[in-house]
């Protein structure tokens, strides 16, 4: 797969269509009126980076971010990482994860990807936290270790959803 260019061989993507309630539907959560209904191919691995200012938006981002997941994870085996500072982040809280080891351990002090992602409590998929004393966004992001990360979803057929919220993305600036 080339991992710069949107189309990756047909072999690494799927197809997936997520059904929400609609806005013409009566009932369903507002996370499902605003995933609507759309067809996507999906690689190995993507972001969701989203903006929330005050909690009834940053509430709605972690709800519609697990959401998402759901989906996906109810075709694929996936793993959410989720690169929000704060321990624990708001999306743990919501998911009833406590603070521990997470990417930055996986990243950058040798921990196993697969020891330290857990499985929430009556969910699918399977969510990695951030970690503690995470470096800037920048240095994260561009750590040689995501390649291995990259090259093994394919082997053990799971997919990467990195949730990065918009102001630590722009943070981080621009890949190299």
């Amino acid at each position: 797969c080339d991992w710069s260019s949107d189309v990756c061989s047909s072999d690494l993507q799927f197809g997936l269509k997520l059904e929400g309630a609609g806005l013409q539907s009566e009932g369903g959560s507002d996370v499902e009126r605003s995933l609507g209904t759309a067809d996507m191919r999906w690689p190995y691995a993507l972001s969701v980076v989203a903006a929330a200012e005050g909690a009834r938006q940053q509430r709605w981002v972690v709800d519609t971010s697990i959401e998402f997941v759901r989906r996906l994870a109810a075709q694929r085996r996936v793993v959410l990482v989720d690169l929000a500072p704060g321990s624990p982040s708001a999306m743990a809280v919501a998911l009833g994860i406590e603070p521990g080891e997470g990417i930055v351990d996986v990243l950058f002090r040798g921990a196993s990807f697969s020891a330290t992602a857990v499985r929430p409590p009556a969910e699918t998929f399977h969510y990695l936290r951030l970690g503690a004393d995470p470096p800037p966004m920048s240095v994260l992001l561009q750590h040689a270790r995501w390649e291995k990360i990259a090259q093994r979803l394919p082997e053990t057929g799971a997919h990467l959803v990195l949730s990065v919220p918009a102001a630590v993305w722009l943070e981080a600036g621009p890949a190299r």
